[in-house]
């Protein structure tokens, strides 16, 4: 089971985490016994959690177990400092309490790697909007220009007409067959 959720144990005591199970760039899954012993984890594997608490006072781990016990499992939302980085974000976990074995199993990542494929749907989701309206407005401003065209030409010859200018013929691209054309 460890080795199917994390990757065979290195010589340092470490697990790398399985690539072929993407849960965001900083997840991964580990393994908790009832007394918040690590029995699977990238680096922790051994060490009892049970009394860790985050920067602001708030028992994770314990949140974590509880939750297991219900018949869905449970989400726990909670601050944790990012890997290489002094600062703080928002981590959530998954934790779900295994039958047969006993373990709770824990699915964690970092809400900005859980949110990092919605971000990437809304960004190609806006680049397309801006392509359409981008192509919608050349083609409205195309076809105004070919409407628009033969009534200026239209207004134009009207004026000169008015001025008492009769000598002048239609230009060429009023020859439509509409009823600008027949003016």
């Amino acid at each position: 089971m460890k080795q199917l959720l994390l990757g065979p144990k290195q010589s340092d005591g470490s697990r790398t985490i399985n690539t072929n199970i993407d849960i965001g760039k900083h997840g991964y899954f580990f393994v908790l016994n009832d007394r918040g012993d690590l029995l699977a984890h990238p680096s922790l594997e051994g060490q009892n959690l049970y009394d860790q608490q985050t920067s602001d006072g708030f028992y994770h781990i314990r949140d974590m177990l509880s939750k297991s016990g219900q018949p869905e499992g449970g989400f726990t939302v909670y601050k944790w400092p990012l890997p290489d980085y002094s600062k703080e974000d928002m981590k959530i976990a998954y934790s779900l309490k295994d039958a047969e074995w006993g373990w709770t199993i824990v699915a964690g990542s970092y809400i900005q790697d859980y949110n990092s494929g919605q971000k990437r749907i809304i960004q190609g989701t806006l680049y397309t909007l801006i392509g359409c309206l981008v192509v919608g407005t050349l083609i409205v401003i195309m076809f105004a220009m070919q409407f628009s065209k033969p009534i200026v030409a239209l207004t134009r010859q009207v004026g000169k007409i008015a001025e008492g200018d009769l000598s002048s013929e239609g230009e060429p691209f009023i020859r439509s067959r509409d009823e600008i054309g027949d003016l």
